[in-house]
C-alpha cells in the first residue's frame, strides 16, 4: 500500500467538470448480493485498521467512524462458554444489544457493544484470540466510515459530491465498512465525482485506491450517466483503458 498526495490539480479540474452533474464513477467492492466484502487475508487486525485509517485520513472528510462496535457471537455448538465471556465484556463496555437468527439448525445469538475507542476493541480481540471457531465471530470489531473525497493537499472537499444520487438506501456516498477478526473483511462503496475518466480523474482514483488496504477488482468499476428523462444507468468501466 502506498498513499500518494501528489494530486494537486483535482479541485480546479472538478469545478469545471461537475458544475452540472450528469455522470459519476463508482467502485462497489464487492456487490452486496455476493456478500459485499473483500477478504484481507492474514493481515493482523492492527495492520488492517492502520491501513484503513491512513486512507481515511489522506483522502476523505471523515474525522471519526460513524459506527464503532464489538460484536460477540455465542457458540452455536457449545465449544466455548458464552456467559462468562459475555459477563466480562459487559463489565468492560456496558450493556449490549441482543440479536439472533436461525441458521440452518443452529440458532445464532449475538451481542453488540458500542465501543468508545479502537484500542479497547483490539485488546478484546487479542484476549479472546484462542476461542474455538464459530461460523461467525467469535468476536468482531465493526467499523463504519461515511465520507466525501477531498484533495489530499488542499484538504478541500471535491465539489459535486452532494449531487451524486443515492442508488441504494443501504449505502452512503461514500463508505467503508470494516470487520476486524481472525479473518478480517472490508466492504466499500466509493462514489467519485468525475464525469469522465480523463487524465485527472484517473490520477486521483489511482492515488486513492493505491492507499486502500486491498487491491480493488478491475471488474467492479462503473460509470453512471443520467438520461434525458432523469434516470441513472451504468456500464462497466475499465480504468486502464483511459
Amino acid at each position: 500500500m502506498h498513499c500518494s498526495t501528489s494530486v494537486k490539480w483535482v479541485v480546479v479540474i472538478n469545478v469545471r467538470c461537475i458544475l452540472n452533474m450528469k455522470a459519476f464513477i463508482t467502485y462497489e467492492g464487492l456487490p452486496l448480493n455476493s456478500g459485499g466484502a473483500h477478504s484481507l487475508g492474514t493481515k493482523s487486525p492492527e495492520k488492517v485498521y492502520s491501513d484503513a485509517t491512513k486512507f481515511i485520513e489522506t483522502f476523505t472528510t471523515a474525522k471519526r467512524p460513524a459506527s464503532l462496535k464489538v460484536i460477540f457471537y455465542a457458540s452455536q455448538s457449545g465449544a466455548y462458554k458464552s456467559l462468562p465471556i459475555l459477563w466480562e465484556l459487559i463489565k468492560k463496555m456496558g450493556l449490549p444489544s441482543f440479536g439472533s437468527w436461525n441458521l440452518k439448525q443452529n440458532k445464532q445469538r449475538f451481542f453488540t457493544f458500542k465501543l468508545r475507542g479502537i484500542k479497547t476493541g483490539l485488546s478484546i480481540l487479542e484476549k479472546y484470540s484462542g476461542l474455538p471457531n464459530n461460523e461467525y465471530g467469535p468476536i468482531v470489531i465493526s467499523v463504519l466510515w461515511h465520507f466525501k473525497f477531498i484533495d489530499p493537499r488542499s484538504r478541500e472537499t471535491l465539489p459535486g459530491q452532494h449531487e451524486i444520487p443515492s442508488l441504494d438506501e443501504r449505502i452512503y456516498n461514500s463508505e467503508i465498512y470494516l470487520r476486524l477478526s481472525r479473518k478480517s473483511t472490508i466492504s466499500v462503496w466509493l462514489a467519485f465525482p468525475f464525469s469522465s475518466l480523463d487524465e485527472y480523474a484517473l490520477k486521483y482514483i489511482s492515488d486513492a485506491t493505491d492507499c486502500l488496504p486491498f487491491k480493488p477488482s478491475d471488474k467492479h468499476w462503473k460509470i453512471w450517466k443520467q438520461s434525458a428523462k432523469g434516470n441513472w444507468t451504468s456500464k462497466t468501466l475499465t480504468l486502464n483503458a483511459g
